[in-house]
């Protein structure tokens, strides 16, 4: 058992020997992230470890993955494992989103620049890290000196992934940012290109990153568990009106 994250297999389609085979594989990054932690099988009173996220990362070294991102968000220090975890790998790191809000915009950064598509349907959220605290004054001045220090780190992980200039980073995150898909691609801060439907669409999309016209899913590549992905439908902008609850 594992929290937000699972890895799968990809495979192709059997081939006339009737045998599939392997074309890399997948992560999903579904719901909040969390630690990762044990569990417990009330069948045989047996306590499970967490099986570790680098290991099953170190077990899939230099194939293709395909990141599927759907969460709202979570944990700092695991967000920030995400990014290094992705971006430290070999072999093409590509990813499909369809929501990545606060600390799951970090395995976004780090994913390929080039290889980071948006569901027209997608929806992205920056915003500061936060944290609950109690105490004196003095302990409250080390909250304080904790965030700034936390966000310094966030700031350099999205540098690094988008190009964007550090202040413009933190302008970003302190107005609690929240982008469509289209808005993401507009404003070129994401690295991000919209994901093409599964059909060539009459007018090639180019978003500056790469061009979308000849993009199609590979023939006999089961890509199960995808919600909105390449919808054809027409995005309307909308903003984010009440502030989010999710922690980084």
């Amino acid at each position: 058992m594992t929290d937000f994250y699972r890895f799968e297999p990809v495979m192709e389609t059997p081939g006339p020997d009737g045998q599939a085979v392997r074309k890399g594989a997948a992560l999903y990054l579904e719901g909040a992230i969390t630690p990762p932690r044990g569990w417990i099988d009330w069948d045989t009173f047996s306590y499970h470890p967490p099986q570790g996220f680098r290991e099953q990362m170190e077990a899939i070294e230099g194939e293709e993955l395909t990141v599927y991102i759907d969460s709202p968000g979570g944990d700092l220090s695991t967000g920030l494992a995400l990014y290094t975890a992705l971006r430290q790998r070999r072999g093409v790191t590509r990813c499909e989103v369809t929501r990545a809000y606060s600390a799951a915009t970090l395995a976004l950064a780090g994913c390929d620049k080039g290889q980071r598509f948006l569901s027209p349907g997608a929806t992205l959220l920056y915003h500061n890290p936060a944290v609950t605290a109690e105490g004196d004054h003095r302990d409250m001045a080390r909250a304080q000196r904790m965030l700034a220090t936390l966000k310094d780190a966030v700031v350099a992980a999205y540098a690094e992934s988008s190009g964007m200039d550090a202040d413009a980073i933190s302008a970003l995150m302190d107005a609690e940012t929240m982008y469509t898909a289209r808005e993401a691609v507009a404003a070129g801060r994401t690295g991000c290109c919209l994901q093409a439907p599964p059909w060539p669409p009459p007018v090639p999309w180019d978003c500056g990153t790469c061009s979308l016209s000849a993009r199609q899913p590979r023939k006999g590549v089961s890509r199960p568990g995808l919600t909105l992905q390449g919808w054809p439908m027409e995005i309307q902008s909308a903003r984010k009106s009440s502030r989010s609850q999710d922690l980084f």
